[in-house]
């Protein structure tokens, strides 16, 4: 499995490959365990390839496979989260449509940088200029003035005659007020240049107060993007809990369903090794009818097994019954020596219980039992609450008696008292 550092550097194309890899791996997985391995990476894989595309995956338990799902338009949704039924009856996530970016002021501030990209670069003329008209009518009107002064005067003192002196003195004081207008030319060029930088400086700020009251606005729709990513992760946070939750609840009800499936398949597996066992032992001393029932034998064959003891005991069949019934009967079970019409009536007075009256005197005082006398007897309880059929039971009941007889456990008179519980 892939660490989640390693997976955020792998491509979206890689991630759906690896994707469904482990779906099909998911499928032939031999334990839950690796199921879960393959789940936990598939969901890693899926939260990264949301986070990128903008979609919401689901998944499948029945099939083990993802789905993805584009965000629901505007209007889908009602509320926040809402479940989707989906085909395979599963909830998938869904959240209503982010917040969308309006520009308020971009109209405007387009506008304001055409105007001053497409702005002419500078140039003057007088002609255009109502400053330099005004001087240039104030200019001729006083040189129209000192001319004709200037020729009153030179008349005045020739008598009143006119003269080419009197004309050039006129001509020339009207020149001089002509000549003061054009040096008035490089003034208003300079002022109307200043006029033009201050315009287009106007415009450049006004352009800025434009951006930075967009930039304004755009910040705050960040700040409600922000808001509504942070809701959302919280919401699928929240669904994807519950999806695990659920899908650990699902894969729980199916390992308890396996473990009851396998505990009863074992209960089964033991109670048959239990009869075979004892269905084995049965057929060492020549009862074949429970192996054979047990194996499924015919009637045929298992009388071929019953000839073939009685040959290997050098007994006739009448000879190999007698003995199977001898056997029963030292374990209390007389109805196989009643079938072969042997009179039990003896035997079964044998086994009444005989009441012997004894005198205070001739009383005992009771024995103290032996050291190991209670753990024998513990052992011979837990044999009886074996599955183990009752002659079963029995022969390993007297095995342990043997055994504990054997190594001076219990004395004679112990091993009497135990066997008669038995009827032995």
């Amino acid at each position: 499995m892939k660490g989640t550092g390693e997976l955020w550097n792998m491509t979206d194309d890689e991630l759906k490959g690896l994707a469904e890899q482990n779906s099909e791996a998911w499928h032939t997985a031999g334990t839950q365990e690796e199921k879960d391995g393959y789940h936990a990476e598939n969901v890693e894989i899926n939260k990264i390839l949301d986070s990128r595309t903008g979609e919401t995956s689901t998944f499948d338990s029945d099939s083990g496979a993802w789905s993805p799902r584009k965000e629901p338009s505007a209007g889908e949704t009602g509320g926040q989260v809402q479940g989707q039924g989906t085909d395979s009856g599963k909830i998938e996530f869904s959240y209503e449509k982010a917040p969308e970016y309006l520009e308020q002021y971009q109209t405007l501030i387009d506008e304001m940088s055409k105007k001053i990209m497409g702005r002419e670069p500078f140039s003057y003329d007088p002609e255009t200029d109502p400053s330099y008209q005004q001087y240039k009518e104030q200019y001729t009107r006083q040189g129209k003035l000192a001319m004709e002064d200037t020729l009153g005067q030179v008349s005045a003192r020739t008598g009143g005659l006119a003269s080419s002196y009197a004309g050039s003195a006129a001509q020339q004081s009207y020149n001089q007020y002509m000549s003061a207008l054009g040096d008035k030319i490089p003034e208003l060029r300079q002022l109307a240049y200043e006029m033009y930088q201050d315009e287009r400086q106007d415009m450049r700020s006004d352009l800025n107060m434009l951006l930075a009251l967009e930039q304004m606005n755009y910040g705050k729709y960040q700040d409600r993007l922000g808001q509504y990513n942070t809701e959302k992760n919280f919401a699928y946070g929240a669904w994807s809990d519950q999806q695990d939750r659920e899908y650990r609840a699902d894969r729980d009800k199916v390992t308890d369903r396996r473990y009851e499936e396998e505990k009863a398949y074992q209960r089964e597996q033991d109670q048959y090794n239990n009869d075979l066992i004892s269905a084995e032992y049965l057929a060492g001393i020549g009862q074949y009818g429970r192996l054979a029932d047990l194996l499924g034998y015919t009637e045929k064959e298992t009388q071929a097994l019953v000839d073939e003891f009685a040959w290997q005991q050098n007994l006739t069949r009448e000879e190999a019954a007698r003995q199977v019934a001898d056997w029963y009967a030292q374990y209390g079970d007389l109805s196989k020596l009643k079938e072969l019409g042997v009179d039990t009536g003896h035997l079964e007075k044998q086994r009444e219980p005989q009441v012997v009256s004894v005198t205070p005197k001739e009383e005992k005082a009771e024995e103290k039992p032996s050291p190991q006398y209670d753990k024998v007897v513990r052992e011979i309880s837990r044999l009886e609450d074996t599955g183990f059929k009752d002659e079963v039971k029995i022969s390993k009941i007297i095995d342990e008696v043997e055994r504990a007889q054997k190594n001076e456990e219990i004395s004679p008179d112990e091993v009497k008292k135990i066997l008669s519980w038995y009827g032995l």
